[in-house]
């Protein structure tokens, strides 16, 4: 019943186009896989020591006691769990916790941001843009390091046109490849991870009994990123020292050590 400027029926035309183009991927993606979707924005509502403690996961999926967890984002999204142990992108884990919390059998195969929109064609000159499209879509985040368990995620993992995971996964065909190493992890590295990032919920339940509210960001480098998301910069009293300055980790060794290690 509405009736569209030629500017932004054009638009909404371009934008059906994307989503529509989006979906079909996705689509094509769990066609060639063995993981089906279990849930849709699945909502979990758990007590955790006396608390009421809600999430909302936008997708999981399945195979046996197999679980990927998907956030859709509308930009590239980027997944870096360097500096997962100070509290630091922290959603995929607690999201990997939630569904353990319900199923104490869950194993996590995959833990993934997936974009649904690109940004402008103009970036992409000289390129294909259908190939673009379809590369844009795949899974970014941490894969369980199981070669069966990849198979069963993605039937097409060894090629590179069509594999849904991000990162190129084997070097010849047989062994993994570096950046693949880089972005997966063992399930006991899984385990340690999930184990993280319940102990910051317990902590931040802590700091909430004690009343501990101070103003401490975190700065990680030359960021500020206890900032970034924050809703309340233009009220807000920090000071310089209030940041709290962080050391980068190089790699995970930080998951190194205990009885519990397995990582080689």
């Amino acid at each position: 019943g509405y009736t569209l400027s030629p500017k932004l029926n054009y638009f909404t035309k371009k934008l059906n186009s994307r989503i529509l183009s989006a979906y079909n991927i996705i689509k094509t993606y769990e066609l060639n896989s063995d993981f089906k979707v279990y849930s849709l924005e699945k909502k979990f509502d758990f007590e955790i020591n006396g608390y009421k403690f809600t999430g909302k996961i936008d997708k999981i999926l399945k195979f046996e006691n197999y679980y990927i967890v998907i956030d859709y984002k509308t930009n590239e999204g980027k997944v870096d769990w360097l500096n997962i142990d100070k509290g630091l992108e922290i959603q995929l884990p607690i999201y990997a916790y939630l569904i353990r919390k319900e199923d104490p059998n869950a194993k996590i195969a995959g833990c993934y941001l997936q974009s649904v929109l690109d940004k402008s064609l103009l970036e992409y000159s000289k390129k294909d843009i259908d190939q673009l499209f379809y590369s844009n879509r795949r899974y970014k985040g941490y894969t369980l390091q199981d070669k069966e368990v990849i198979d069963h995620i993605d039937h097409n993992s060894e090629d590179e046109s069509l594999r849904s995971i991000n990162t190129k996964v084997y070097k010849d065909g047989k062994e993994f490849s570096s950046d693949f190493l880089k972005k997966s992890f063992i399930e006991k590295d899984f385990n340690k991870i999930i184990k993280m990032a319940e102990d910051l919920i317990l902590d931040a339940i802590r700091k909430i009994e004690n009343k501990e509210f101070n103003v401490s960001p975190i700065s990680l480098g030359d960021s500020l990123v206890g900032c970034k998301y924050c809703g309340y910069k233009d009220i807000c009293y920090k000071k310089i020292d209030n940041v709290k300055e962080v050391i980068k980790n190089k790699d995970f060794s930080f998951l190194l050590g205990g009885e519990e290690d397995g990582r080689d």
